[in-house]
């Protein structure tokens, strides 16, 4: 998959477009108190801010936790091909092929806050 997608970049998947579509499914998500439960959450389970570097088309570190997604949040995303994932890294929205721990796209601050 690497060798395949070598000249694979940030944005490819997540595009400018696709990144405002994200903020906004994810806005009621994130409002609240059901938001602050939310965040909560991802951040309880996941990696915390500068954690590692997220790179496209790098291994997901496997000393890092893999926080789950609350089901609100996958529920209010678009759903991924089978063997593709959602994980959060702090406030960073990754796709993540599954089988090769790949990080295959990242979406910057899909999280509103600090």
């Amino acid at each position: 998959i690497r060798s395949e997608r070598a000249g694979a970049k940030a944005g490819d998947i997540f595009t400018p477009q696709i990144q405002e579509r994200i903020r906004k499914l994810l806005a009621p998500e994130m409002t609240g108190t059901k938001g602050k439960n939310t965040r909560g959450s991802i951040w309880d389970e996941g990696p915390g801010p500068g954690a590692f570097k997220l790179e496209v088309n790098s291994i997901y570190p496997k000393d890092q936790p893999l926080g789950s997604v609350p089901p609100n949040v996958l529920k209010a995303l678009p759903p991924l091909p089978a063997g593709l994932e959602y994980r959060f890294v702090y406030r960073h929205l990754v796709i993540r092929d599954e089988p090769s721990n790949l990080i295959i796209d990242f979406m910057p601050a899909a999280i509103p806050g600090k």
